[in-house]
């Protein structure tokens, strides 16, 4: 089974930042309109890469030798981990005040990116 968020990200946003900071005419610029989904898709696609990078040196921690520390790769990339969630609460926060909007339940299951909040509902015009 291919992976869903890329192509998802991808038709939201169009092709990933390339670190230019500027989209070039004709370019897949996706379908995505409020800017604050589009920052928040581009940040984990941008996430994405470095999360990829991260498991890849852990995955070769067992493959060096003598074995490289295994707490001090995960050290390395704490940061990443770190920006994912940060990333992927920003993206549920709006998925979340918009679909209640529409008074429609969020896409990811109440509350998955905040454990401090499972069990506790927001009320509807708290956002």
């Amino acid at each position: 089974m291919p992976p869903a968020s890329g192509p998802l990200c991808k038709a939201l946003v169009g092709d990933p930042p390339k670190n230019t900071g500027v989209e070039k005419d004709g370019e897949n610029t996706g379908e995505e309109k409020d800017e604050k989904f589009r920052e928040a898709v581009k940040n984990i696609q941008q996430w994405v890469k470095r999360r990829n990078e991260a498991i890849h040196a852990t995955a070769k921690v067992f493959r060096t030798h003598p074995p490289a520390d295994f707490a001090t790769i995960l050290q390395s990339h704490r940061q990443d981990a770190i920006d994912g969630i940060k990333y992927l609460q920003a993206f549920d926060e709006l998925d979340t005040a918009g679909r209640a909007r529409m008074n429609k339940q969020p896409a990811s299951y109440p509350n998955a990116f905040f454990p401090e909040r499972r069990g506790k509902q927001p009320a509807a015009n708290s956002r």
